[in-house]
Order: structure tokens, then sequence, then C-alpha cells
């Protein structure tokens, strides 16, 4: 006979129903061992998952939203198009003058001078919007699939956009889109080296830059930046 306590016994429910749960993922995907492609990207992602993806369970937030993306004439940003409007979230795409680029459309957003990789044009949108500036603002890149993206959302943009909890964003103040262990934050900058690194040459710069810009602050010891997050 066993006696079991009310914890004891919500434990074992709880239990059982992961076991359960984990059954049935299992064997719903035994024809997909692997994501599927890119291609068809909400399809897929229903099927592999087993429920509908792209649909937010935080919307409507009422939020207003800029999305800034820098981009060459070479990169597609056509996914942009495609972002559904209970987003709220209004495209500010910069283009980026390059050796090869073909004129920009009249009226369209661009940056003084092509340096900086997209800080340059972030740094131009804070100035150029400062005084009017949305609940919040999503800085990305132009390419529709990035490596730093999310993989439970097949490294896509404009599902994790979708699926975004952008109140939560507003109550920090700050979130970054990408939420995985995987690298990470690694301890990328180390400010007071005194060695050059071929592989991350703004370590170099660090200090020297941050104290220009926040005199009498000390230099942090270690930062962890993300990509364009």
């Amino acid at each position: 006979m066993f006696i079991y306590t009310r914890r004891k016994a919500l434990v074992l429910v709880f239990a059982v129903l992961v076991l359960l749960l984990l059954r049935r993922f299992i064997t719903s995907r035994d024809t997909l061992t692997a994501p599927p492609s890119i291609e068809n990207t909400f399809a897929s992602a229903e099927k592999y998952y087993g429920f509908q993806r792209g649909i937010s369970a935080f919307q409507p937030d009422n939020l207003t939203k800029h999305l800034v993306v820098p981009c060459t004439s070479s990169e597609d940003v056509s996914w942009i198009d495609t972002l559904p409007g209970w987003l709220t979230m209004t495209p500010k795409i910069y283009h980026i003058p390059t050796g090869t680029s073909v004129p920009r459309p009249p009226g369209a957003l661009t940056v003084p001078i092509n340096k900086g990789n997209e800080a340059m044009a972030y740094l131009t949108y804070l100035i150029d919007h400062y005084s009017a500036l949305p609940d919040l603002v999503v800085f990305a890149h132009a390419s529709l699939n990035q490596w730093h993206n999310n993989e439970l959302q097949f490294y896509t943009t404009s599902l994790m956009l979708r699926e975004f909890n952008y109140r939560r964003a507003q109550r920090l103040g700050y979130a970054n889109l990408r939420c995985q262990w995987k690298p990470g934050c690694p301890a990328w900058i180390q400010p007071h080296t005194s060695t050059y690194n071929n592989d991350k040459g703004e370590e170099f710069y660090f200090a020297r830059a941050f104290e220009k810009l926040f005199p009498g602050v000390p230099v942090p010891e270690v930062v962890a930046p993300t990509a364009a997050r």
C-alpha cells in the first residue's frame, strides 16, 4: 500500500502527463527527423510542431512599432510586405549606398555615409526620430533568414516578429529577439586588453570609445554583445 500526500500525488500526475505528451510528440514526428526547410515556413511549422504558428497569443497589444532595417541593393526585403497588419509595425528601411548600388527610390531613407555596417542605419534612425519615437523599435537585419535567429522559429525573422511578446519588451524597456542558450551572450569583448585580435578588431578600441561617450563612467571589464539585437 502506498500513501501519497497531496503534493506527491500532484507531482505524480504531472510526471505522467509529461510522459504522455512526450510520447505523442515523438510518435507524431516519426516521419520528420529534422526541421523542415524555410520554404513554406508557416505550413511546415504547423506540420512539424502540431499546432498553428505565426499567430501570437500576445496580440493585439495596441502598441505602435517601427521596424528598422538597413539594406543594400542586393538584399531582398520583400518579406517585410508579408507582415500582418495586426502587428501595427511600420517599416523604416534604410537604403545603404555601396559602390555597386542602384539609385535609391525617391524619398527612400538612407544614411549620411556607409560606415559601421547596420550601426549607422540604427544611429541615423534614432537621431531622425528621437522626438517622435513609437512605443517600441525593432532593429533587424535585411535578410529573412539569419543564423542568429531562433532555431525554434526556423531562423526566420518574420515568424519571430509574429510570435514575439511586445508587452514584455515594453515592460522591461529592452528585449533581445534571440532567446537561445547557444551561443548565448559570451564574454566576447575584453575592453582592457592590450593585444589586437583580428577576429574582433573593435575590442582594441572599445575602451577609448566608451570613455569618450561616457566620461567619468568606469569601463566595464567584460562586454557581451549580441548580433544586431
